[in-house]
């Protein structure tokens, strides 16, 4: 008895020891499992400056049960040396503020941050973070402000070049003079020619050796007689992994002197010896420019000089003016330059080329003078017109398109200029007086005056649901600020806004009224569809007068207009696809002359058949993207261009067929595969380019200009057209004075250095390398044949004296 109780007594203590096991286990599982439903989404990685950086997480609870919170993290590895580096400070706290939760619930996320202190010793490292013990997400840092202390060692500085050579490879030594390990991308080029690049592993303290070959393109016809020394540029940047941004880091640029000897010692100067026998004729070409050309060329260069900034002038000119504007002054500019190339050392018009240069490069200055104060205007107006009263902004942004408008003229006059200068000045009187608060508050009062007295005789029925949809608005217009007493500075822009927000809306609430309604006529419902295009686009309405931006009325005054004429966006878009075939011509790229020449300002314009759309203000807010020859695009409704008469030209046939093509096809391939398209035809323009241009120095040639259109809204929703353009081509013109007078030159001068080189040759044998050079040059320079010669070409291009 004794036994079996002993027996039952043992099997149950085992069965409770076995069950508490069991328990234990299940409650070491789901605390195991708890902290895996927690999902980290971290935008990586970690920006760190001065050691401190912050990161921002998405912590999740994908789970069905609350999971406690006890983020830790582990160590710090370098990723360069895979080394434990020491850990910086770590705080834990959530977006909004205070610590983060101990438990996150179900479903539920929050957002939190994770705070660095003190990272040192590291380029970029990374650690693994933990909740509970569990790796949930590795965290990554980068310290982007950390310098890289690395300098040549050795060959490579100004006064130690490194020999530059084909037949050998040339070894750059660096020397890591910080305390990190680094792995840098080093890229070496000589006057942008990339010469060699790789990766380089250094210790700190060590040396690293970059091997590369040199390669013919950096070398110039120079190096064949003298080596020249030149400084390579060594770019450095710290390799990073590649979920690291690598221009997070800044390049490091080391300056590498080298001494290009494209040969060898003895081979350059045999290549300069061969060079003596030319000199005679540079000491004869000296004589001629230093008594005859070189004043002319003095003052082409001069003139040369003040194109090129000139140059730098226009090329800051923004878009912000008219594509009008920048076409004229880019003709004015492209007119000097070919008519300074013209002018050659052997020209006997030398003087009248340049004559006419200095005239039209007093007139480009006056444009440009004109056009830079236009733009600067502009800058500033979009400056001013966020906070400035919509009135003035409309007062100010009207006296510039008036004066953009007077200079749109090929032959700028002073009467223009100074007209123009006068409405600049306006417009920047009108900006300057924005300061003045007794008359901006009497402009204003008065502005409240009129639309005090439109709404006491506009009929209310007419605009009560626009009443109280902008309640903000006609509250307003019960308040007394038809005094500019009751007006302060902080109130002008509301009160202004308010006003031509009322003006803009009542027109809308007349527009409504004003459409046909149903009546005993029989005319059925004639307005009905108008309507309801209408009130598709109220709500668009009421949201652009509840903006208060000088831009958002604008908005809203445009879409009013359209609303009275009944066309919108959607309407030139479908007016433009249904006609994208071209065949009928109803809607098409119009230009504004009868024939197409080169270096001629040209207006280009979407033309309808359909007069309804002709001005129509809708085409005023969709979007233009104008693509010309040589990737040259322009976003505005009517563009200026010029064709310059070397822009590829593309065959009649195939311009043809690219028109033809069935409009579905072309709308995908341009929509969904432009980029397909685009290079398709610079692969057939390359084929026929030969062929074109023997074509085109006889026959016109064909060039396509096309256009996408799209609602701001719907960018990828476009309407293209294409136009094939016919460019009468360039005139040849000769000058045969110059051909007569440039052989006439060359025959007497070739014959006197004949004469020269005959005496002299022996003479040479006896002199050492220098001094046979200088001998050369100084008898070329000195010869009396050539004095005549320049003489004769003196006298006939001097001017006849009466």
């Amino acid at each position: 008895m004794l036994r079996g109780k002993t027996r039952r007594g043992t099997i149950r203590c085992r069965g409770f020891a076995v069950g508490c096991w069991l328990a234990s286990a299940s409650l070491l599982m789901a605390a195991t499992a708890l902290p895996a439903q927690i999902k980290i989404a971290a935008r990586e990685p970690a920006i760190i400056r001065d050691g401190d950086g912050a990161q921002q997480m998405k912590v999740s609870n994908e789970g069905s049960a609350a999971v406690p919170l006890g983020f830790t993290v582990g160590s710090f590895y370098d990723d360069t040396a895979r080394s434990k580096i020491e850990a910086p400070k770590i705080t834990f706290s959530l977006d909004s503020g205070g610590n983060l939760p101990a438990t996150l619930a179900p479903k539920q996320s929050i957002q939190a941050i994770i705070d660095f202190h003190g990272f040192t010793g590291s380029l970029t490292a990374h650690a693994t973070l933990f909740n509970e013990g569990v790796q949930v997400a590795v965290l990554r840092l980068v310290a982007v402000d950390t310098p890289l202390n690395i300098a040549l060692d050795g060959e490579g500085t100004a006064n130690d070049p490194i020999p530059y050579s084909l037949n050998r490879s040339v070894t750059l030594t660096l020397k890591n003079s910080g305390k990190d390990y680094v792995t840098l991308d080093w890229k070496f080029l000589i006057g942008g020619t990339v010469e060699g690049s790789g990766t380089a592993i250094m210790i700190p303290g060590g040396l690293a050796r970059l091997v590369f070959k040199p390669t013919d393109d950096v070398y110039a016809d120079v190096d064949w007689l003298k080596p020249r020394k030149l400084d390579g540029l060594l770019l450095l940047r710290p390799h990073t992994p590649p979920d690291v941004d690598t221009s997070l880091f800044n390049l490091q640029p080391l300056p590498v002197s080298v001494y290009m000897d494209r040969w060898s010692p003895t081979t350059t100067q045999v290549f300069f010896a061969s060079f003596v026998m030319v000199l005679l004729l540079l000491g004869g070409v000296l004589s001629l420019l230093s008594n005859s050309i070189l004043p002319d060329i003095q003052t082409k260069l001069a003139y040369e000089k003040k194109v090129a900034t000139l140059a730098d002038r226009t090329t800051t000119i923004s878009n912000r003016v008219n594509s009008y504007l920048r076409v004229l002054l880019d003709l004015d500019r492209r007119k000097i330059e070919m008519t300074l190339s013209d002018v050659h050392w052997f020209s006997i018009s030398t003087g009248e080329k340049i004559d006419a240069a200095a005239a039209d490069i007093a007139k480009l200055e006056k444009r440009l003078d004109v056009t830079e104060t236009l733009d600067r205007l502009r800058r500033r107006f979009e400056v001013i017109s966020a906070w400035a009263p919509p009135s003035a902004s409309d007062r100010i942004d009207l006296s510039l398109e008036v004066a953009a408008s007077r200079l749109r003229t090929v032959d700028l006059s002073d009467d223009v200029v100074a007209a123009v200068n006068g409405i600049l000045a306006k417009a920047e009187g009108d900006m300057d007086s924005l300061e003045d608060l007794a008359s901006q508050t009497k402009a204003v009062a008065e502005n409240f005056k009129q639309i005090k007295i439109r709404l006491s005789v506009f009929p209310l029925e007419y605009y009560q649901d626009l009443r109280d949809a902008l309640p903000g608005i006609f509250h307003m217009f019960d308040e007394p600020f038809d005094n500019p007493d009751n007006l302060v500075r902080s109130m002008l822009f509301a009160i202004d806004h308010d006003i031509f927000a009322g003006h803009i809306a009542l027109d809308y609430a007349m527009v409504r009224a004003t459409i046909a309604r149903s009546a005993p006529l029989p005319c059925g419902t004639p307005g009905e569809a108008a309507l309801e295009r209408l009130r598709d686009r109220e709500c668009r309405l009421i949201e652009l007068l509840g903006t208060m931006s000088w831009k958002a009325l604008r908005g809203a005054n445009l879409l009013v207009q359209q609303m009275r004429e009944d066309i919108y966006e959607s309407d030139v878009l479908d007016e433009i696809k249904r006609h994208r075939d071209q065949q009928d011509r109803i809607v098409r790229i119009a230009y504004d002359t009868m024939r197409v020449r080169p270096y001629l300002p040209i207006f280009f314009s979407l033309a309808f058949d359909n007069p309804r759309f002709a001005n129509a203000a809708a085409l005023h807010c969709v979007v233009f993207r104008w693509t010309f020859p040589k990737e040259f695009f322009e976003d505005s409704t009517t563009v200026c261009h010029y064709f310059a008469g070397d822009e590829v030209g593309v065959a009649a046939k195939f311009e043809e067929a690219a028109i033809n093509a069935p409009p579905a096809p072309l709308q995908a391939a341009i929509s969904n595969q432009r980029q397909v398209l685009r290079k398709a035809i610079h692969k057939k323009q390359e084929q026929l380019r030969k062929k074109e241009e023997k074509r085109r120095k006889k026959n016109a040639y064909f060039t396509m200009v096309s256009l996408e259109v799209h609602r701001p809204d719907t960018p990828g929703d476009c309407a293209v057209l294409t136009e094939a353009v016919r460019v009468d081509p360039p005139q040849d013109w000769t000058n045969s004075r110059t051909g007569i007078e440039l052989a006439r030159f060359l025959m007497a001068f070739g014959a006197a250095l004949v004469v020269l080189e005959a005496g002299i040759m022996d003479q040479l044998k006896k002199l050492d390398l220098l001094a046979a050079i200088v001998a050369v040059v100084a008898l070329g320079f000195g010869a009396d044949s050539i004095k005549n010669i320049l003489g004769q070409t003196s006298k006939s291009a001097a001017p006849a004296k009466k």
